[in-house]
């Protein structure tokens, strides 16, 4: 008796252990998902605020803390059919930029801009996993990520603003503000007495996708609130002073209102421009103008896509290797491998058939709606979220958006807001 007494006991005891150290690891695990949803949110500011060019040690940074803590959240369930999916395209990815990587090298390219090329390339696809992970997991769901995304978005317009407008205020000279920036922001002015300046930091390709999401029903903003954020948004595409962002928007605009809405807000819009080109001693139409009708913008990127093409027609399938570049024609000294005819570039350095896997990988956000294209429909949220990111993949023939850090949320965004429009479709 006494020795089934004491064995009861012992099993009792281990029952509680075994409770205790579920209860544990429940905890844990509750623990580092609430940190990497933290994070997660900290990620989505900084991608979204801070311009593409600054700060960027300071996005990796909190890039790499919310990895670990997502990994550690997620330790039981890797095995998901989602998460080991989602894992091997990120793998294969990885393996397509090393193999080309390793052919710069061997083709005499420095392993430092290799390796810059290599970090660059990857780190969009690594900020595109950790989002659809955290969202697939429920640790930081799509709904949440367009809230911070969408009122980030503003806030940067609105700074950006304020600093394009500083010498119409007299606060800064147009050279002050140039040099103060120290060119890690591209600044473009007419004269020292200029009173506007261009920035064109990459986050401007977000604000199309921003003015979308904000202005649907589902975006959980009252009306009130989603039609002064959408306001700020529309002003912010118009203010990128770059035609294809301007598309991008008109696009995002004509999935959301109707033709009547649209021109009311175009006659109000144009009468407040034609207040403030006044204001500005007509700057803003003669940056307009320049936009439209820039010829020598043209001549200049014409004249990368013959030079590149006759380094191409030496070797067409593979490529020169990731990082590779024109040593006779150099853009930037910091990233000497960017040009703005980014595609023509990436054939460059990929060859064709490193571009042609290049491109099945940017094509995967919207893989969901292509599968089903025989039933496409041109309704809202499914034909617009195709064409916007369409344009986008388009707008890199002539501008190197691609691979910016800061762009590795709208892939995010794409594929998500394609697969809710795939499921509405099916």
């Amino acid at each position: 008796m006494a020795c089934q007494t004491r064995e009861a006991s012992v099993g009792v005891t281990e029952s509680f252990e075994i409770q205790g150290s579920a209860l544990q690891k429940g905890s844990h695990a509750v623990g580092m998902a609430a940190l990497a949803r933290l994070m997660g949110k900290v990620c989505v500011v900084e991608l979204s605020f801070l311009p593409s060019a600054q700060l960027t040690s300071l996005k990796l940074l909190s890039i790499s803390i919310f990895a670990v803590f997502l990994i550690l959240s997620i330790n039981g369930r890797m095995r998901s059919s989602a998460f080991v999916r989602a894992s091997l395209l990120l793998t294969s990815y990885f393996s397509v930029l090393m193999l080309w990587a390793l052919l710069a090298l061997m083709y005499g390219y420095d392993a430092f801009y290799a390796l810059r090329a290599f970090a660059s390339y990857f780190s969009v696809a690594v900020v595109f996993w950790l989002l659809y992970i955290a969202d697939i997991e429920k640790i930081l769901p799509f709904r949440s990520v367009v809230k911070i995304f969408v009122v980030s978005m503003a806030a940067y317009i609105i700074a950006k603003a304020i600093i394009m407008f500083l010498p119409f205020f007299g606060l800064a000279s147009a050279r002050d503000v140039h040099d103060f920036l120290g060119g890690s922001i591209t600044t473009e002015f007419r004269s020292e007495d200029a009173l506007l300046l261009r920035l064109t930091p990459g986050n401007d390709v977000l604000i199309p996708f921003a003015l979308y999401l904000s202005l649907k029903a589902e975006s959980g903003f009252k009306d009130k609130l989603r039609g002064g954020i959408a306001v700020i948004l529309l002003a912010g595409a118009f203010l990128s002073f770059t035609r294809f962002v301007w598309a991008m928007s008109i696009v995002a605009l004509l999935a959301s209102f109707s033709f009547r809405k649209i021109a009311a807000m175009a006659i109000l819009f144009a009468l407040v421009l034609f207040v403030l080109d006044y204001s500005t001693e007509h700057a803003i139409s003669d940056e307009v103008y320049t936009r439209l009708f820039d010829i020598a913008s043209v001549n200049k990127k014409a004249e990368q896509a013959r030079l590149f093409i006759e380094y191409i027609g030496d070797r067409p399938l593979l490529g020169y290797g990731c990082g590779a570049f024109m040593r006779d024609y150099i853009r930037s000294e910091y990233l000497p491998f960017q040009y703005e005819t980014q595609w023509i570039s990436l054939v460059f350095q990929f060859g064709f058939l490193g571009v042609i896997l290049i491109v099945f990988f940017a094509f995967l956000p919207i893989r969901k709606i292509l599968l089903l294209a025989n039933r496409l429909r041109l309704r809202k949220g499914l034909a617009e979220v195709v064409i916007m990111y369409l344009l986008y993949l388009s707008g890199a023939f002539t501008n190197p958006y691609l691979f910016i850090l800061n762009l590795g949320i709208l892939y995010y965004l794409v594929d998500r807001q394609a697969s809710a429009a795939y499921l509405g479709l099916k």
